[in-house]
């Protein structure tokens, strides 16, 4: 693993869960399931249109890496949500819908975009996110593959995804400054 390389929650490494092009709101949960009483319901059929068993295949800390324009599609917000109760650290792609990007930060799933992962990784390779350096570490049978660098977030994004989204940030901080904080 290079140097400097650690996820955001901790761990070392993270599985990559390969997605191509175009994954539409529709194939993240499709609308006959929108009905079931929550998002933990919902994610049982998490992009079953195109992979049948992938509630079944994805571990807490997987990340998805996938092609342009993710999310494209609805304006679902219950589409990032799930990804995170499935337990997928970070969605990397091409590309995004901007009004999923907008979505998964106010939900608290880390987006990034990059052109040049995809490209050089399948479902199993193992990558480390290093949010500091913003760089992907690619690992390729235990051995390092490189780097690849991705344009920085904000940091007010950062805290705001930390904080589990939108609601909780600004809640921790209007609290903060009314002096009501825990």
């Amino acid at each position: 693993m290079p140097a400097g390389i650690r996820a955001d929650t901790g761990a070392e490494r993270s599985r990559v869960i390969r997605l191509g092009d175009n994954i539409d709101t529709d194939i993240v949960i499709p609308t006959q399931y929108m009905t079931l009483p929550s998002v933990r319901d919902m994610s049982r059929y998490a992009f079953s249109p195109i992979w049948p068993d992938f509630a079944e295949f994805v571990r807490p800390g997987d990340v998805i890496v996938a092609g342009r324009n993710f999310g494209s599609g609805s304006s679902r917000e219950q589409a990032p949500e799930i990804i995170k109760e499935l337990g997928i650290r970070c969605v990397i792609a091409v590309s995004f819908s901007r009004l999923f990007y907008r979505n998964a930060l106010n939900n608290g799933l880390l987006v990034i975009e990059s052109a040049e992962l995809p490209p050089r990784v399948e479902t199993g390779s193992v990558i480390g996110i290093d949010l500091d350096r913003c760089v992907f570490g690619i690992t390729d049978a235990g051995a390092d593959a490189g780097e690849i660098p991705f344009g920085k977030i904000p940091e007010q994004l950062m805290e705001m995804v930390a904080e589990g989204g939108l609601v909780a940030y600004w809640s921790r901080v209007n609290a903060e400054a009314s002096g009501t904080a825990s």
